[in-house]
C-alpha cells in the first residue's frame, strides 16, 4: 500500500500513522515532486528457512529509496538508502537493482520505503530469499545480455550495409542503434558498474538522463530520414520539425538543472511522436519521392503505417505506466 506524502517532510512516525491505500504488482505514480511511502507486508519465513531476506527494487533509475524496518531500529542504527544517487559502494547485496538486505521472521510484519526521484515513480518490490534472488539474477543477466547481443547484431549489419552503400538512411540507424545501445545498458543497471569508480553518483545520473532524451531526438531524427524516402504533406514534414524542436527544448531544460519536466517532456514527445509519425505514414503518397536512385528503403504504404502501429502498441506499455496513467 502507498501513502503520498505531498509536503516531502514527513516523519516516519507521520507515515507510519497516515492512511494507506492498497496497490498490486508496479507502483505507478507518473512524475511528481511529491513523496511516496510504500508499506509491504513481509510474509513469515520458517524456522529452518534463510535468516535474512533481500528487497529487490526495480527499476534501476530510481533516486533515492530509503528503509524503515521496524526489526532494525535501535540507538545506533543509521539511515539505509539506496538508488542511482547512492554509491554502488554501499549496496547491501551484489545487484544490478536497487537492494536491501533485511531480517527473516518466523511471524509476517510491515517494512516501508521512502521514494523520492526526479524520474517517473514507476517502482517494484520484491522480498527474495538470497538464494532465490541469485538464480534470479543469473537468469536475469542471461536475458539481458541476450537484449543487448540483438540490439547490438543489428547495428553491425547495417554498419557492414552502410559501408557498401553509404546511404543517409542506413547511416542514421547506425547512430540512432549506437545511442540505443547504450541507453538499453544504462536502464539495465550496467552504467553504475562501469561508472561507480570514475564519476559520482550525480554525475552518472546526469548523464543516464542525458542519454535518455538523446535517444528519443535521434530517434525522431531517423524516422525522418526514412519517411523523407517517400512524398510527404507539407504538414508532415512541419510535425516532424516541431517534434525534433521539442526534443531540443527537453535537453535545453535538462541543462538548466530542470530534470523532473526535462523527462516528463521526453516521455510526453515519446508518446506524441509515434502518434504524429503514425498519422504522417498514413498521409504519405505511394509514389517514391526520388525514382532515379538505384538504392531505396521504400516499403509498402500499409507496412509502413503497420510498422508505427506496432511501435504505437508496444511503447503505449512503457509510457502509460510511466506518466501516471496505467
Amino acid at each position: 500500500a502507498y501513502w503520498t506524502d505531498t509536503t516531502g517532510t514527513a516523519s516516519f512516525e507521520q507515515a507510519r500513522a497516515a492512511r494507506y491505500t492498497p496497490y498490486t504488482g508496479v507502483l505507478s505514480k507518473g512524475f511528481t515532486r511529491d513523496v511516496q511511502w510504500v508499506r509491504l507486508k513481509i510474509d513469515g519465513v520458517p524456522i529452518k528457512g534463510p535468516s535474512t531476506l533481500v528487497l529487490r527494487i526495480r527499476p534501476v533509475y530510481l533516486d533515492k529509496i530509503t528503509l524503515f524496518d521496524p526489526a532494525d531500529f535501535s540507538s545506533n542504527a543509521s539511515m539505509r538508502t539506496a538508488g542511482d544517487r547512492v554509491p554502488l559502494i554501499y549496496a547491501e547485496f551484489e545487484s544490478l537493482h536497487h537492494t536491501f538486505v533485511i531480517p527473516a521472521q518466523p511471524t509476517p510484519r510491515d517494512v516501508w520505503l521512502r521514494l523520492e526521484t526526479n524520474s517517473t515513480q514507476l517502482m517494484h518490490v520484491e522480498a527474495l530469499a538470497p538464494r532465490v534472488i541469485t538464480r534470479d539474477e543469473n537468469i536475469l543477466a542471461m536475458l539481458y545480455s541476450v537484449l543487448l547481443a540483438l540490439i547490438l547484431s543489428f547495428l553491425i549489419l547495417v554498419f557492414l550495409v552502410w559501408l557498401r552503400d553509404h546511404d543517409p538512411v542506413n547511416a542514421t540507424f547506425v547512430i540512432r542503434q549506437t545511442i540505443l545501445l547504450i541507453h538499453t545498458a544504462c536502464s539495465l543497471g550496467y552504467h553504475r558498474y562501469l561508472l561507480s569508480g570514475w564519476l559520482s553518483p550525480e554525475t552518472t545520473d546526469f548523464l543516464w538522463c542525458g542519454v535518455v532524451l538523446l535517444t528519443t531526438g535521434l530517434s525522431i531524427v531517423f524516422e525522418y530520414s526514412l519517411l523523407r524516402e517517400y512524398v510527404l504533406p507539407h504538414w508532415g514534414h512541419a510535425l516532424i520539425r516541431m517534434l525534433l524542436f521539442v526534443s531540443i527544448v527537453a535537453i535545453g531544460l535538462l541543462l538548466m538543472g530542470y530534470t523532473r519536466e526535462a523527462l516528463r517532456t521526453n516521455m510526453m514527445l515519446n508518446g506524441a511522436g509515434v502518434l504524429c509519425l503514425l498519422i504522417i505514414a498514413l498521409g504519405i503518397r505511394p509514389q517514391a519521392a526520388h525514382p532515379e536512385r538505384a538504392k531505396t528503403y521504400r516499403l509498402p504504404k500499409a507496412a509502413l503505417v503497420a510498422y508505427y502501429l506496432i511501435i504505437a502498441l508496444v511503447l503505449a506499455f512503457t509510457i502509460l505506466p510511466s506518466m501516471g496513467l496505467l
